[in-house]
């Protein structure tokens, strides 16, 4: 079991959903300051992904 004490998210919403709607969200993610930054935390060791439709949501832990 893990704990988690900081955890966080990103989520974004393209529209419309096509093959590339996961690069779209890596790339607004990366653009936008609090988003990159928790991408590019060491405070996180664990992430997971859901992708349904033209919806992403990634959690940090």
């Amino acid at each position: 079991r893990t704990v988690c004490n900081a955890p966080a998210e990103n989520l974004v919403q393209t529209s419309p959903p096509d093959l590339h709607t996961s690069r779209v969200a890596f790339n607004a993610w990366m653009q936008s300051p609090p988003h990159r930054q928790s991408i590019m935390s060491s405070a996180y060791t664990l992430t997971g992904f859901g992708i349904a439709g033209n919806k992403i949501v990634e959690h940090f832990c």
